[in-house]
């Protein structure tokens, strides 16, 4: 997506910014008696009222006794932004004017009618008119594409209402014996239901609903896409597994809030009412903020910084705290990025356990690099594996095309080490590198798709550390990360756990060792793990790492970095914090 909408979705679902979204222009449709029926209008960036751009009018729900358009501002301004003229429409109900649900009918007729005679007054296309809404709603665009009366007096009916397409969350479209609603519409259900009235003119229509929805349940959604189907008509059902009714909706799940205004997206496409790619979950997630202080990141908890520049932006990825960690039960990584390290990016979660097939708990340390114009992402699980995935984008998201671990040490403890985690990869002369391991220091190398291993596992063989202890000196304990600076190569890593352990580093001239022993990278910080990086961006050195100051608990840390400076020996200059 372009980099505008991903800033206007940013802004949108921030905090609680969809109560302050604003359309661009509210119309009065319609007026009955002393009651004004407005559109609230949301168009698409330098829109002309001269082009020709599909539309999607939208009816609130609330059970034909309430609800207002705000109730789709969300959608509407994601829409927009795709390039959908979008429109929310306010109609009658029963706590507001005292109408019955046949009212709903008229005045959804009325509006789509509206938006035919003044579709070239606002740069809208007649040949790409689309209705959806939620529940009632659902109901009531559903029923301006197959109901054949329900009109209001006077209205000119020689003006068709009927939409191109209907998308329809979660829609009560079989008003019927069972279906919702039939008490109150029970005289006239057979003129009034939506699925009563399927024809071969039935356009075609996304449903998206809950597998446990009560109100229009799975059953009387596929004996709606069945029905379709026999009249020759496309009706795509997306069942959510586990949703109830009005899952959409923010408030109740926000992911599924997101998902859903992304498949809505992938079924316009499909109809050739939308171009380009759709949104991503991801995308919907991201953070702006700036870095005031150490830690940085500050929204959520993050831990063991790998740290790469792609493309002349800087991107860390990183493991997730949870927030109320008693342990490191880590489920997904995340991602930041920036172009001038103060103004930052969370990405949001690039990838998680649930994407991966063969492992179930501990997503820990991860690295990325770039080969070919394709991200390759390494993350270690389970404490015992390394798998990879690939993304074309830095900020994924990430797919296992592997199938199953690129390291496992199941079998071959000797061979691949205890603990085989904290892998990072160096590319050095067009040949790729993966270290690993806690403890013991292993590398290997990877083939040139990088998902294959290219010979043994070798030992990384460290001088000078031989008579230190845990927490002291060279000890070699985790986190391992190979950079090179000018002719030498620099071996990062921590020398254990504890209130004494930090970063420490060894050097050599060639990236497979052995290395030598150099000293401490930077003061102790507060947690009791240490795990880091070291990058250069624009001319400058920075370490990234982690403390736990923000929540004084050793399983919830937080990201910080500092610049970094070397001698003219090539030494690290310690870090004082």
């Amino acid at each position: 997506m372009k980099n505008i909408v991903i800033i206007s979705l940013l802004i949108l679902f921030t905090g609680n910014a969809i109560a302050q979204t604003k359309p661009d222009t509210i119309v009065v449709y319609k007026t009955v008696g002393d009651v004004e029926l407005s559109m609230h209008f949301f168009f698409p960036e330098n829109h002309q009222m001269n082009d020709a751009k599909p539309v999607i009018v939208l009816f609130h729900g609330g059970g034909w006794n309430g609800g207002g358009p705000e109730h789709f501002y969300g959608q509407c301004e994601y829409l927009s932004s795709r390039g959908l003229v979008t429109a929310s429409a306010q109609y009658r109900t029963k706590k507001s004017n005292g109408t019955t649900p046949a009212e709903c009918v008229k005045d959804g007729k009325s509006a789509m009618r509206w938006i035919y005679t003044n579709a070239s007054a606002y740069g809208i296309d007649k040949d790409r008119i689309v209705a959806g809404g939620g529940s009632a709603g659902g109901h009531v665009a559903a029923a301006t594409a197959t109901v054949k009366g329900f009109n209001e007096a006077g209205e000119d009916t020689s003006v068709s209402c009927q939409p191109k397409a209907l998308v329809l969350f979660n829609p009560v479209a079989n008003n019927g014996p069972g279906g919702y609603g039939y008490d109150r519409v029970k005289p006239y259900y057979k003129e009034f239901s939506p699925y009563h009235n399927l024809s071969e003119t039935a356009p075609p229509t996304l449903i998206m609903l809950g597998t446990k929805d009560k109100l229009f349940n799975p059953e009387l959604a596929k004996a709606y896409q069945a029905r379709m189907e026999e009249l020759g008509q496309r009706c795509d059902l997306i069942l959510y597994d586990g949703q109830e009714h009005a899952f959409f909706n923010k408030d109740k799940n926000e992911e599924m809030h997101y998902q859903t205004m992304i498949d809505a997206d992938k079924f316009l496409i499909s109809l050739g009412f939308l171009a380009g790619e759709p949104a991503t979950l991801q995308s919907f997630t991201e953070v702006e903020f700036q870095k005031e202080e150490n830690p940085f990141v500050k929204h959520l908890y993050t831990a063991d910084p790998s740290a790469h520049v792609f493309n002349d932006r800087l991107y860390v990825y990183t493991s997730h705290d949870e927030d109320t960690a008693t342990y490191f039960n880590m489920l997904d990584w995340h991602v930041f990025s920036s172009e001038n390290m103060k103004d930052w990016t969370d990405h949001g979660a690039v990838m998680s356990l649930d994407d991966i097939a063969w492992a179930d708990k501990w997503a820990w340390a991860p690295d990325c690099v770039e080969r070919d114009g394709k991200y390759y992402f390494y993350y270690p699980v389970e404490r015992t594996k390394i798998g990879v995935a690939i993304s074309n984008s830095p900020t994924g998201p990430f797919v296992d095309q592997l199938g199953k671990p690129l390291i496992d040490n199941t079998g071959q403890l000797e061979h691949i080490g205890i603990e085989p985690i904290d892998p990072s990869v160096l590319i050095e002369k067009g040949q790729a590198y993966m270290y690993f391991g806690c403890r013991e220091p292993k590398v290997v190398k990877l083939k040139k798709n990088m998902m294959t291993l290219k010979g043994d596992v070798q030992d990384l063989k460290i001088k000078g550390i031989e008579n230190d202890k845990e927490h002291f000196g060279g000890f070699y304990g985790e986190a391992p990360w190979v950079f090179k600076r000018r002719d030498t190569f620099y071996l990062l890593y921590s020398n254990g756990w504890g209130k004494t352990s930090t970063l420490v580093y060894a050097t050599s001239k060639k990236p497979m060792g052995p290395f030598t022993f150099q000293g401490e990278v930077m003061d102790v910080v507060s947690s009791w793990t240490s795990h880091g990086s070291i990058v250069e961006f624009k001319g400058k050195w920075y370490v990234f790492y982690h403390n736990m100051d923000l929540s004084n608990n050793n399983y919830r840390r937080s990201i910080c970095f500092d610049e970094l400076t070397f001698g003219e020996n090539g030494k690290i200059n310690k870090l004082k914090l």
